[in-house]
């Protein structure tokens, strides 16, 4: 396996910019935000790497360039690289379970003697004329799972049955010839009965297998085939992809370096910026800048992160003012499994973080608090186990706690002495105020088409996990899914329902609950047509005292619907949709009612290599307010997208729209993308507007360019 101690395999370097006329911020008017990516695919010693390098500037703000260097190693192609080089010397077959294969088998054989028994009976009662049709039948074991119309194609196909046609016409005539007293070729006269009394044989045999396979349905015997060989086929795919057999595979059939073997007990190992994650209530797409690995056993793993932490990771994260809070510091984790993936596990977690104040420049000057020393301890435990139930359900609990503690404070406190986070998390004091509980239940039923799932979490008022920003104290969540198909999942029904409810204030009894829902219908169309409607129910609530009062009303009701026609030799496609929305909120204790009625079209004809289209949107308010989302809109865009020297791609197109008591403009869109020499891939496009009229200023330029240069390295 070892040719090049290190291989370059591919790299490509990209520059994205855009350009607005324009800004918020910067007294011309004028901002523009640029992306410089470099990207490559390494192996050192077959181990492949992937080094991804990153730099962001912006001229709208003072600290405008971010660079981020990021090194994986990628476990996926890693086994892919294994696979290939174990190429024929396993067979997945070997490894599926016995009593699948001999129900399979036993099944079978017994449908094929007996069935085999009853076809030979006909056979021989036309002259053994027979066997060559029985023997196209092929394996009878088969039979089981082929559609009865394939059978009968294959014994009654066009050309068999016009030369029997053909030979009963010619027998027509010897048959007027012998009846007239004239002489006919007695073997030739044979030879053509038996070819017309085979037909009838034929047929004999095709109405014996309807009668077989309507005898198997009826039992049961078919649907139980179906069922194993589908759970067969499963058992293939998962061995053939399972790392661990592949693993195991390649241990026992390569040879392989003490290094290679080391990669093998590792899911994964990243250094520079990653996405640090465990579990949702433990650490979940945590981007730091540091070190990650988790190393796999015999049903142990176990993982280690450490990293700094940033409250601004991308120029796009820096508001416009600056936050309350700060995420600068470091985070470091551990975190140990038992178990494996397919039967379920267990997971012990301990995360802490030590955050300061460094991103927030408005609190340097506060009197006893230092910017860049700590600022906050935290210390997070969490217990998560997953569980197997039957074919393919999973249950997944969670417990976590945190504690937190202030290495800083403005009024220092000689006579008391604080825990830190560690001692915290060791005492009993104050427990349920600091936890969180999670449960998860998914399954899906295939032979119904049929997946269901339920969630619910609840968050205590003092639990803080700085490792995922998702998690607010004081919460609870309850939600509900489900999708059905019919109909060979032509139809399919879908229903999602979540209920959450988070504390505001000291005090337990002021909430802000909120209940959202969607519910689908969907049908699957001949050729990629389709239609479909969708209910979205929306409301917030606020209790305070006992009291419940309304804070918001969201209703959406849609149809939608892609037609797709050859007409007249030219491809037409139509995506349409109908909703009706209904808005109420409350604005300084007054409700602010709003419904509309909204139209979308967006219809596209091939003509040869272009692509003719048109776009248009027109949503109806019937309550206007002072807020431009809530007027009155149109918008309408015609266009053309054409080939130019057969490697540049342009679309080109003129566009009107408005807003009700806001604007109405009329504008021009350009894009243009091709290749140059093989390795330059680029794309530009231009959006221009011009106001015809202007009822109120605007935030947002008339002028924009968008800008891609991608260079294959190699």
């Amino acid at each position: 396996m070892l040719r090049k101690p290190i291989t370059l395999h591919n790299a490509t370097a990209e520059y994205n910019r855009i350009d607005n006329e324009a800004s918020y911020i910067t007294p011309s008017g004028y901002s523009w935000y640029g992306d410089f990516e470099v990207s490559s695919s390494w192996s050192v010693a077959t181990i492949p790497f992937d080094v991804h390098f990153n730099n962001q500037t912006w001229n709208d703000i003072s600290n405008n360039n971010f660079s981020n260097v990021g090194i994986h190693f990628n476990k996926e192609n890693y086994l892919q690289v294994l696979k290939s080089s174990l190429k024929d010397k396993f067979n997945p077959e070997e490894f599926l379970t016995n009593d699948i294969k001999n129900q399979l088998d036993n099944i079978k054989r017994n449908a094929e003697t007996t069935l085999k028994s009853d076809l030979e009976k006909i056979g021989q009662g036309f002259g053994d004329q027979l066997k060559d049709k029985i023997g196209e039948l092929g394996d009878l074991k088969q039979l089981m799972s082929k559609d009865l119309h394939v059978v009968r194609e294959k014994l009654l196909n066009n050309q068999y049955l016009q030369s029997v046609i053909g030979k009963e016409k010619l027998l027509s005539e010897l048959q007027a010839k012998i009846n007239m007293g004239q002489a006919v070729d007695e073997n030739q006269l044979r030879e053509l009965q038996n070819e017309v009394l085979k037909l009838k044989g034929v047929n004999a045999l095709i109405q014996k297998v309807e009668e077989y396979k309507s005898k198997w349905d009826s039992s049961g015997v078919l649907k139980k085939v179906k069922q194993l060989e589908l759970l067969n086929e499963k058992q293939l795919e998962k061995i053939a992809k399972d790392p661990a057999t592949i693993i195991k595979q390649a241990k026992a059939h390569l040879q392989l370096t003490g290094l290679q073997r080391l990669f093998l007990k590792l899911n994964q190992l990243k250094f520079g910026q990653n996405t640090l994650s465990g579990s949702p209530l433990s650490v979940n797409h945590l981007l730091n800048k540091g070190i990650n690995t988790e190393i796999a056993g015999k049903n142990k793993s176990l993982m280690v992160g450490l990293g700094k932490l940033k409250t601004f990771n991308s120029i796009f994260d820096q508001p416009f003012t600056n936050s309350i809070l700060s995420n600068d510091g470091n985070a470091k984790m551990i975190s140990v499994g038992l178990g494996n993936a397919s039967a379920g596990n267990a997971r012990f977690s301990i995360m802490t973080y030590n955050q300061s104040m460094g991103a927030l420049e408005n609190f340097a000057s506060i009197s006893g608090l230092s910017a860049n020393n700590t600022f906050r301890s935290t210390v997070v435990t969490t217990i998560s186990n997953e569980m197997r139930l039957g074919e393919s359900g999973i249950i997944t609990t969670e417990i976590s706690r945190s504690a937190t503690s202030y290495r800083q404070s403005v009024d220092s406190d000689t006579t008391l002495q604080s825990k830190t986070a560690m001692q915290q998390i060791l005492n009993s004091d104050n427990l349920l105020n600091s936890m969180a509980v999670s449960c998860r239940y998914e399954d899906e039923l295939e032979d119904q088409q049929l997946s269901y799932g339920v969630q619910a979490s609840m968050i205590a008022p003092g639990y803080n996990n700085p490792g995922n920003s998702f998690l607010t104290g004081g919460s609870k969540e309850f939600g509900v899914k489900a999708k059905k198909s019919f109909w060979k999942r032509k139809l399919q029904a879908s229903v999602k329902t979540n209920v959450r409810e988070y504390n505001f204030g000291d005090g337990t009894d002021k909430k802000w609950r909120s209940i959202y829902s969607i519910i689908d219908l969907r049908m699957k169309l001949r050729k990629g047509q389709s239609v479909g409607i969708r209910y979205m129910p929306n409301k917030m609530i606020r209790v305070a005292g006992g009291e419940k009062s309304m804070v918001s009303i969201l209703e959406r009701l849609s149809v939608d619907g892609t037609l797709a026609q050859k007409i007249a030799g030219k491809y037409y496609r139509n995506n349409l949709t109908l909703a009706w929305q209904r808005n109420k909120h409350m604005l300084a204790n007054d409700p602010v009612l709003n419904n509309s009625l909204s139209v979308s079209s967006f219809q596209s004809i091939t003509l040869g290599s272009k692509l003719l289209f048109v776009n248009t949107l027109y949503d109806h308010s019937r309550n206007n307010s002072q807020f431009v989302f809530f007027n009155s809109t149109f918008l309408a865009e015609a266009g053309v997208t054409y080939i130019l020297l057969k490697k540049v791609s342009l679309s080109s197109s003129i566009i009107n729209n408005g807003v009700k008591g806001w604007y109405n403009q009329i504008g021009i869109k350009q894009s243009i993308s091709g290749q140059l020499r093989e390795r330059v891939n680029f794309n530009i496009y231009v959006d221009a507007r011009k106001n015809m009229k202007l009822y109120q200023p605007l935030l947002y330029g008339l002028f924009r360019t968008d800008i891609s240069i991608n260079y294959l390295i190699k």
